[in-house]
């Protein structure tokens, strides 16, 4: 009896002190002729699942904010959901089973995703826009301000938001995969809300760390000229 009680003190210690793998999990699913691809991006404390049509190039759908676990449940809080204005979703809640290269989050849709293979890299972070060209915000108000665009970089694989926390006005995303080295930072785009079109292109620009910030520069996705400082976000 002592071992029993042991035993399951043990099980559920473990359940109380599960935490959330870190990293990028991916699924692809069939619809016919076309391919579904489900994407979750989670650090330390946010998450962010994406999903995008393949062949032909459709952004479907985006949803984040951060998280908080408890046992083997996760909850998160939305700052952003791109299907706002027809389901009215403020929170996720799963209840989740996850090893080291597979999550599965219960009553999700999809059976499992799989942990991507990249590792951390250069701007692996959260970031805010804190300045454009010669125009720079005061950071302490950026934070605070619930309008925000925000680009997520995790292990290879990037994305940017412009969202309201409090309005729940979504203003639009893209992401897909990046290279960050030697001064220079590659954006290969693999979905666009605003324009499919430009799915398949590579934007390569120039980056530099200077006390933290991020300064971004180059050609947007319709060719004009950017400046851009971006300040991590925890």
């Amino acid at each position: 009896m002592r071992n029993i009680c042991i035993a399951v003190f043990f099980i559920m210690a473990s359940f109380a002190n599960a935490q959330l793998n870190s990293g990028v999990f991916l699924s692809e699913e069939k619809q016919g002729n076309v391919s579904l691809v489900h994407e979750l991006k989670i650090d330390d404390t946010y998450f962010v699942a994406t999903v995008y049509q393949k062949n032909p190039a459709k952004f479907i759908k985006t949803q984040g904010g951060f998280y908080t676990v408890e046992g083997n449940q996760l909850r998160v809080k939305l700052e952003f959901n791109s299907n706002f204005q027809e389901d009215g979703v403020k929170e996720l809640v799963y209840s989740f089973i996850q090893n080291k290269k597979e999550l599965k989050l219960e009553a999700d849709t999809v059976k499992s995703y799989t942990k991507s293979n990249e590792s951390p890299i250069d701007l692996n972070g959260k970031w805010l826009i804190t300045g454009r060209g010669d125009q720079s915000f005061d950071k302490a108000e950026v934070f605070k301000k619930p309008r925000k665009t925000m680009k997520f970089l995790y292990n290879g694989h990037f994305q940017w938001i412009a969202f309201n926390s409090d309005t729940f006005q979504f203003s639009g995303t893209g992401g897909g995969t990046y290279e960050a080295k030697n001064g220079t930072y590659i954006e290969k785009i693999a979905y666009f809300s605003r324009d499919d079109s430009r799915v398949g292109a590579a934007l390569d620009f120039k980056y530099e760390i200077k006390n933290g910030d991020w300064h971004h520069s180059g050609k947007s996705s319709k060719g004009a000229d950017i400046y851009e400082v971006w300040s991590i976000r925890e």
